[in-house]
């Protein structure tokens, strides 16, 4: 990359405006302040394949694996589920704005997004999504994802020429770096997780696989791979959290502070496990960061949680650090679970949710429009 004489290196952003991306292990392999390059993945949608509906979908999570702050960088470790939401984008030929099936916070990422891209037409999203709202299980994630998801879709196939450098440009992609192709158009999820972040702080649901992500700032973002085969019993111990107001807390800061050792020593399970596709480590390290987030929202009845989960030799317990869930790791290869299931819901505080598939993050479009084109560092 080349720099001005006597300048520091142009670092790469996540999107237009925003400040030069850190990645990496911050307080493990990079010393506090190292700016690194940002790892992207680029998708290429063909549109030889689209047969004419907007289509995206996107997964909610229970929680996080891991959620913390590192070097004074806030972070979590997305837990991405088999539970969606789903929204479809439509043009609106009589002008307007109209939104069915989400709130406020997708109708302000839908705006900016097409503002950005330069659509000054009407249009129409219609989410319709199965995540559970106010329970820490990524909800207004997954429906802004979906929504944008929709809208990139619509956006590649009405924008392709000669609009489609254009939309390139205000969502800060190079043309050298995604050439044009004939039936296709290039995106990265970065440019969506920088329209969510402008909304509220956000999971890291629109990156595939599982991510370590700056949920507040956006400035650290790490692929830690996809999952090994894994299961989770979701419990909600009741009550609603709002993101932006527990993002505020007055001790917030302070709290993730405290419990920072903690917290380093959980990522390096998980990232470890993660690596080596050992469910055991993962489950270990989320357990430690379920610990960890005691003194900031406390699950009732945590240690009988980890006792029961220990007698049914679950993999390890993980919580939604902003909200009221928590789930039991389980390998799914288990003949049990239905049954284990059963059992656990008369003797774990909380009102079984159901039973889920940990899986890789990322937007699912209609079968086959979507390549993913590998990561690389850029």
């Amino acid at each position: 990359m080349e720099t001005a004489p006597g300048n520091p290196p142009i670092l790469p952003r996540l999107w237009p405006g925003h400040p030069p991306v850190a990645s990496g292990s911050a307080g493990n392999s990079q010393k506090k302040g190292t700016a690194v390059t940002a790892p992207h993945v680029v998708h290429r949608l063909d549109r030889s394949l689209h047969q004419g509906e907007f289509v995206a979908s996107c997964p909610g999570s229970c929680g996080e694996l891991v959620q913390g702050q590192l070097d004074g960088v806030d972070f979590l470790v997305t837990c991405p589920i088999d539970l969606f939401a789903r929204a479809e984008f439509a043009p609106a030929a009589a002008g307007g704005e109209r939104l069915q099936g989400a709130g406020w916070k997708t109708m302000a990422a839908v705006r900016s997004f097409l503002k950005r891209a330069g659509y000054t037409g009407g249009w129409q999203v219609t989410v319709s999504s199965a995540v559970p709202v106010g329970k820490g299980m990524a909800s207004s994630t997954a429906d802004i994802t979906a929504a944008l998801g929709a809208a990139t879709l619509f956006l590649c196939e009405a924008f392709w020429s000669p609009g489609l450098d254009r939309w390139r440009s205000a969502h800060g992609m190079i043309p050298e770096e995604f050439p044009d192709a004939p039936a296709g158009c290039a995106y990265v999820p970065a440019s969506i997780a920088g329209t969510a972040l402008a909304v509220e702080p956000t999971d890291g649901l629109m990156f595939p696989g599982i991510v370590l992500f700056d949920h507040r700032r956006g400035i650290w973002l790490e692929p830690l791979g996809e999952p090994p085969p894994l299961e989770v019993l979701v419990f909600d111990q009741g009550g609603h959290v709002e993101t932006i107001s527990f993002n505020q807390r007055a001790d917030f800061q302070e709290q993730n502070r405290a419990k920072s050792e903690l917290v380093a020593r959980a990522l390096e399970l998980v990232r470890d496990g993660l690596q080596r596709k050992d469910p055991l480590a993962i489950g270990a390290g989320a357990t430690l960061s379920a610990l960890a987030n005691q003194t900031m929202l406390p699950k009732e009845g945590l240690e009988v949680i980890l006792q029961l989960s220990k007698e049914v030799g679950a993999l390890g317990v993980n919580v939604a650090h902003s909200g009221s869930v928590f789930g039991l790791l389980l390998d799914p290869r288990r003949q049990d679970g239905p049954d284990l299931a059963s059992y656990l819901a008369h003797r774990i505080p909380g009102r079984f949710l159901g039973r889920y598939g940990v899986i890789g993050g990322g937007i699912r479009w209609p079968a086959g429009i979507d390549h993913q084109e590998g990561s690389g560092r850029s």
